[in-house]
């Protein structure tokens, strides 16, 4: 039989489905969301043997899968550990903003200076990172 072409609406997981299973139910293996299975006109059934009760749709097979390419899922790791890397920044930069406040020895503005660079270029950083492992990912698909 044909296969259906489909993209999954809740995660754009492209998915390819036998078109024995249309107008069933079916859940995308990439964000687990339920869908409906389109319905396609059928030119001529197929004989079906004395042994089968019916139709038996087809497990939705994957295409394009992002952990097809080892590169995307270490790119995206970079990108988690430079947003790491700016939160503990900016979380020292808070202690060293409470423990100036409370001593009073006027490097207010240094430590606030600290938190928004350490939380910006972790934040930027993530977002590169992210950003290059999308487009490789779609370079393969």
């Amino acid at each position: 039989m044909a296969d259906i072409k489909i993209i999954c609406q809740h995660c754009g997981q492209h998915l390819v489905v036998d078109s024995a299973a249309s107008g069933q139910q079916a859940i995308c293996p990439s964000c687990s969301t339920p869908f409906a299975i389109p319905v396609v006109a059928r030119v001529a059934p197929p004989a079906m043997p004395a042994t089968t009760k019916g139709p038996v749709p087809a497990p939705v097979k994957p295409q394009n899968q992002p952990a097809d390419n080892p590169l995307v899922g270490q790119l995206k790791g970079v990108g988690r550990v430079f947003y790491g890397l700016g939160l503990l920044g900016g979380l020292f930069g808070i202690w060293g903003l409470v423990s100036s406040m409370m001593s009073g020895d006027g490097a207010d503005i240094f430590w606030i200076v600290v938190i928004l660079i350490c939380g910006g270029i972790g934040t930027a950083l993530n977002a590169t990172f992210k950003f290059m492992a999308e487009s490789v990912r779609q370079k393969r698909g």
